[in-house]
């Protein structure tokens, strides 16, 4: 491994670091050359993915370019490679292309995260399917307005562990719906006593309906465990398999328990899609 490679590797692996999304792509990438699409590719092709897709997570996409790839990949000499006389990397493109298309169609139709390689280029398109937490800062309900540090605590730790749970996160800077159909809203309130604080959070879908709700107690010097089980909750529920209809089962059980509401407008919307 020459220098630039080893910087590329230590630029990868700091971001995977701060991003652990980053480590999931590619993950994602082991599982797609273990597909029975790409389990029989050859050793330059896989090596022509996963140096696309490191460039990519690494930020430069832009120097993904046919003369770069024949050399890092296919061994080429920077000064014999000639575009014009060599078609190699523009057919292992177009057959890599291929598979990746037809593994997101079949397999990996109901994965988190999409690789494909667009038709006009070399750098792969990833696209992230989680679901979107949008996260609002947690109301100070102390009588006096004291506390509000609190409640920055409890906002900042939830974004975090949220994002390290491998959420998609943002965190909004007021109370606002949720976007998108497969996006969350969460806010919620912090109750401090002098010795115990208490957490009251509710979550919700892009239409404003209450999902679900949950109330989590501890002492105040554990406030940071407190919002990690309250992490560690949102996750398991949006994390929750869905229903034989494909819809999420927190929204089912929503629906079981409150009525049939939910399940019903569920449905009508997967209906209208299906339409369309």
């Amino acid at each position: 491994m020459n220098p630039g490679q080893q910087a590329e590797w230590q630029r990868l692996e700091l971001r995977c670091l701060r991003d652990p999304y980053a480590r999931e792509v590619l993950r994602h990438c082991e599982r797609i050359l273990a597909s029975r699409h790409c389990s029989r590719l050859q050793q330059r092709a896989r090596r022509f993915f996963g140096y696309v897709v490191r460039k990519t997570l690494v930020g430069e996409s832009d120097q993904i370019k046919e003369s770069l790839i024949a050399v890092m990949v296919f061994d080429e000499l920077a000064a014999d490679f000639d575009a014009t006389i060599s078609s190699k990397v523009r057919v292992a493109a177009s057959d890599l292309r291929r598979r990746l298309l037809a593994y997101a169609r079949q397999e990996g139709r109901r994965d988190s995260v999409r690789i494909t390689l667009p038709l006009n280029g070399y750098s792969p398109a990833i696209e992230d399917s989680r679901p979107l937490v949008v996260v609002t800062p947690f109301e100070n309900w102390h009588p006096l307005g004291e506390h509000a540090h609190l409640c920055e605590l409890a906002t900042a730790e939830l974004v975090h562990v949220l994002r390290w749970m491998e959420l998609r996160v943002e965190r909004e800077s007021s109370l606002s719906s949720a976007r998108g159909p497969n996006a969350y809203s969460v806010r919620g309130s912090v109750e401090p006593t002098d010795t115990a604080i208490l957490f009251n959070l509710s979550i919700g879908d892009e239409a404003g309906h209450s999902l679900h709700s949950r109330r989590e107690q501890g002492p105040r010097d554990d406030v940071l465990k407190v919002v990690r089980r309250l992490g560690e909750a949102i996750a398991g529920m949006l994390a929750a398999p869905s229903t034989p209809d494909g819809i999420p089962s927190h929204v089912a059980s929503v629906a079981s328990v409150a009525g049939t509401r939910e399940l019903k407008s569920a449905r009508k919307a997967r209906a209208r899609q299906g339409r369309e």
